[in-house]
């Protein structure tokens, strides 16, 4: 059965829904259909359902390693998640909420998640002894996230009139490259992990693109059109990262451990448990 669902999901069907998505949402009604009823963020929750079967899928969690990595991958779908439901919240039940509170919020909250990945991928690269690597870009991932958390706390609280857009992207744009190159080191460092940690890096991307997105709804100023777009190439986006993510768990599946893999490198040695006397 389990098989069957893999092969079923395969990256071509999910391009398709995702063009599809794209494709419905910008011609029905002139567009705006998708963005007027709310129906934008519909599909939100089914791509976050489908990334997170995958992290409930056939692993090998006696893995400390992968277990620790998935865990906080859980994590960060369930924070892309709350912050999917703020902008839910404000676009369709018509909350008077501040514009720069809002989305300084949503995008300190996918900056949260790229950081959740990043701990994640800490440990991975920590089991290769890449200490001093990892702990810079964790690091410098969480530094860009109070930034920009500061930040949009600052407008909330009538500090400052606003965080300029372009802020926000420069910020998204440097969290999103401190998580990459982890990723893409992973891929380096350890072959295995190859295909997942390419596909993994691709999410990352669309995160940030669903981030920088994120912040034109602050220029909208009002004008409908700069407003829906701005909601419908942020969820683009999230829905092309989550596809992602659960093509990039997917490559985890049936692998075996990152330990047994060292090991059997000869790259560390894994003592055996000791059984009990009887």
């Amino acid at each position: 059965m389990h098989d069957r669902y893999e092969r079923f999901f395969a990256p071509r069907l999910l391009l398709g829904v995702n063009l599809a998505i794209i494709l419905l949402a910008e011609t029905l009604r002139g567009g705006r259909y998708f963005y007027d009823t709310g129906l934008i963020h519909i599909p939100v929750s089914m791509f976050v359902l489908l990334a997170s079967t995958r992290i409930f899928g056939r692993y090998y969690l006696y893995d400390p390693v992968l277990k620790k990595f998935l865990g906080w991958s859980l994590a960060a779908l369930a924070i892309l998640l709350l912050s999917h439901g703020i902008e839910f919240a404000d676009q369709t039940l018509g909350l008077d909420w501040p514009a720069s509170a809002v989305y300084g919020g949503v995008i300190s909250f996918h900056l949260t998640a790229l950081l959740c990945v990043a701990v994640g991928a800490f440990h991975i690269l920590k089991a290769y002894g890449r200490m001093r690597f990892a702990t810079f870009w964790l690091v410098l991932t969480a530094l860009v996230g109070v930034v920009s958390f500061l930040a949009s706390l600052a407008a909330y609280t009538g500090m400052i009139s606003t965080v300029p857009p372009l802020l926000y992207m420069l910020i998204a744009f440097a969290a999103g490259m401190a998580t990459c190159v982890p990723t893409i080191a992973i891929s380096r460092i350890v072959p295995v992990l190859r295909e997942f940690s390419l596909y993994l890096t691709g999410a990352l991307v669309f995160i940030v693109m669903a981030a920088g997105a994120d912040a034109l709804h602050l220029v909208a100023k009002g004008e409908y059109v700069v407003y829906q777009q701005a909601t419908y190439v942020s969820h683009f986006a999230f829905y092309a990262a989550l596809s992602l993510m659960f093509l990039a768990f997917g490559k985890l599946s049936n692998m075996g451990g990152v330990y047994r893999d060292l090991a059997a490198a000869g790259e560390i040695e894994v003592k055996k448990p000791r059984r009990k006397k009887t």
